[in-house]
């Protein structure tokens, strides 16, 4: 009878099934945890949940529903890029990502010669930069990880529709965090234990109020608040030949002069002949929600460029704002 006994994998709880907290996981399955993630919105059928994702690369009507924000993203309708380094990042936990956001229309452009810029000393000159910024939609991108994540771990545990209600303790004595309290939609409760916990929450995280509930200390928490408001609404893409003549650009920025100018603006093409038009403000000052006033926020920026480029775009959704 052998006196060899088999060695427990450790257990992991990660707190959000977002992008970071599915890199996160990925990379501890690489490090030999059995990961559970908890995530308290709804998830595709394939990952526990019974939601499924709008097809985002076509031209039907999911465009317009694609702009909703997931309720544990509200930055979602907001424009999203990849840069060089977490594009390699990101291929390296999920081989085979870029090539499936590209196939399904996410657009590999560069920032020099694709946009055109107007910067505080004016237009910006076009240049090559030799790499490049992946456009794409939220929605899009965190579904596509998702599914390269799923291809790439297919053990990890999810528990989706379900929150944490806080954590546990060993019993003995040495306050170090055992697990962690979870409750799911219909009301199931349960205690998960985990070894290491990471929350990766977002925003809305409740660590601290956690941790002081076990009278344990919390970190100090510095805050930078630049009051910053974005505010973006979709369109389909105008046809290149309603452009003005000259017009060589595929996408535009208008950058504020702070703290004189707070207001900025971009347009941002994506997947399946869409634009991400994107009325931004610092320092407090705020876009407005209504069509009227958007386009004249808009038409109001250091250059009226961008209020040009839309006038023969088709909007296709509401206007989402984030601060």
């Amino acid at each position: 009878m052998s006196n060899h006994l088999a060695l427990r994998e450790p257990c992991a709880v990660v707190i959000g099934g977002s992008i970071a907290g599915m890199c996160t996981a990925r990379v501890l399955t690489e490090r030999g945890f059995a990961v559970s993630v908890v995530e308290a919105d709804s998830l595709p059928s394939a990952l526990g949940g019974a939601d499924s994702q709008p097809d985002l690369a076509n031209g039907n009507d999911s465009q317009a529903s694609s702009c909703r924000p997931r309720k544990g993203v509200p930055q979602s309708p907001q424009p999203h890029g990849v840069l060089l380094r977490g594009r390699t990042e990101l291929e390296k936990l999920f081989p085979g990502l870029l090539s499936e956001l590209q196939a399904q229309g996410a657009l590999a452009l560069d920032p020099g010669f694709d946009y055109v810029r107007y910067t505080e000393w004016g237009w910006g000159k076009r240049f090559r930069a030799h790499q490049s910024v992946l456009a794409c939609t939220r929605p899009l991108m965190e579904t596509t990880i998702r599914r390269r994540f799923q291809a790439c771990a297919p053990r990890v545990r999810w528990l989706a529709e379900t929150r944490v209600e806080g954590l546990t303790l060993h019993d003995d004595g040495s306050r170090r965090v055992a697990g962690v309290r979870v409750r799911s939609l219909n009301g199931e409760a349960q205690t998960l234990p985990a070894e290491l916990v990471v929350d990766a929450s977002g925003r809305g995280s409740r660590s601290n109020a956690w941790l002081t509930a076990l009278q344990i200390p919390t970190p100090d928490e510095e805050v930078i608040d630049s009051r910053a408001t974005y505010v973006t609404r979709m369109y389909k893409a105008a046809p290149r030949e309603k452009l003005a003549e000259g017009w060589w650009w595929r996408g535009a920025m208008v950058d504020p002069v702070v703290p004189t100018i707070p207001r900025w603006g971009m347009l941002t093409p994506v997947e399946g002949g869409r634009w991400l038009v994107t009325a931004g403000g610092v320092a407090g000052t705020r876009p407005p929600l209504d069509p009227e006033g958007f386009v004249s926020y808009l038409r109001s920026l250091r250059t009226p460029l961008l209020a040009q480029m839309i006038e023969h775009a088709e909007p296709i959704s509401d206007i989402c704002q984030s601060r």
